[in-house]
């Protein structure tokens, strides 16, 4: 059995079902969209002067806003972060880019 601290919420709920799933039969995953945008949230504040100097490797349109590969992540999430309603649905696939821009770092 792993331990997760109680103060690792988010690290938990991704894993103990306590947030809303969806199945997505495109990636045949689960996709916790309030888990990852929460995630998404709490990346920025602890992270925000980081992420300004770090790039998003591809293009993302989000609900009719177009940020181009190379925008910064700290312009791109703090902008996300901002419309929890309409930005919600779109964090697990927003997640997913965020992750692979910061894994594409070499230094």
């Amino acid at each position: 059995m792993t331990y997760i601290p109680n103060e690792h919420h988010v690290a938990s709920s991704f894993v103990d079902s306590s947030t809303p799933y969806v199945y997505d039969i495109r990636t045949q995953t689960y996709l916790q969209p309030s888990a990852s945008f929460d995630l998404l949230r709490r990346l920025l504040g602890a992270n925000q002067a980081t992420l300004s100097k770090i790039p998003l490797i591809q293009e993302l349109v989000v609900e009719k806003r177009t940020f181009a590969a190379g925008t910064t992540l700290g312009t791109f999430l703090d902008a996300f972060v901002k419309d929890t309603v309409r930005h919600v649905p779109h964090a697990p696939f927003v997640l997913d880019v965020v992750m692979k821009s910061l894994d594409a770092q070499t230094g």
